[in-house]
């Protein structure tokens, strides 16, 4: 059957997505992606030239787009909290859209960390990205607060990266049904413990 609500390529790249976090790269081929989308070979081929090429639009939009920091905020001088805080709502929301595939989440991690090898370049670039955007606000607060004490904004942007990531990771792993909630949670578990210094 042919995606009537989406488009080919947007179809193909999601079927294959799921072929790849359920096999992996190497056990998956062509002719199963051909298979799963429903679509024609010539169909796939003209969106996908190779399987690699559908491996990396995977990573690029499954990946890379839920870790880099995204569209900026409205406002352009947001605080720490609120940079954070949005981390963990780019985080969810496509953890959601992961998890809405009926995608295994610890396939979904899994996947991500043998598919880095791969992608490293890409993904430290996206990461280096998220973690500049979570130092600068920190920055700014200390600068217009006045923040004494404390970890460096450097070391406090990886601080929370890591909180929010992690937050995520075990509620993947635990198989825990809200996984935006457990994030969001320890997040706001996180920032209470730096206000408090």
């Amino acid at each position: 059957m042919t995606p009537t609500h989406r488009t080919a390529r947007a179809h193909i790249l999601e079927q294959s997505f799921l072929l790849f976090l359920a096999h992996g790269f190497e056990a998956t081929s062509m002719s199963d992606i051909v298979q799963a989308s429903g679509m024609s070979k010539g169909a796939v081929y003209h969106h996908f030239a190779t399987k690699a090429e559908l491996f990396d639009a995977a990573i690029d939009h499954y990946f890379l787009d839920v870790v880099a920091p995204g569209e900026p905020m409205e406002h352009e001088h947001q605080g720490f909290e609120v940079a954070v805080r949005a981390v963990a709502m780019s985080l969810t929301d496509g953890l959601a859209h992961v998890s809405s595939l009926n995608a295994d989440m610890t396939a979904y991690y899994r996947f991500f960390l043998s598919a880095t090898e791969r992608n490293r370049p890409a993904v430290q670039a996206a990461l280096a990205a998220r973690l500049e955007s979570l130092a600068e606000a920190a920055e700014r607060d200390a600068t217009v607060g006045g923040r004494r004490g404390g970890p460096a904004p450097r070391t406090l942007a990886r601080l929370a990266l890591t909180t929010v990531e992690g937050a995520a990771l075990l509620a993947a792993v635990d198989g825990h049904e809200d996984l935006a909630y457990r994030v969001n949670d320890t997040v706001e578990h996180f920032l209470a413990l730096v206000r408090a210094g």
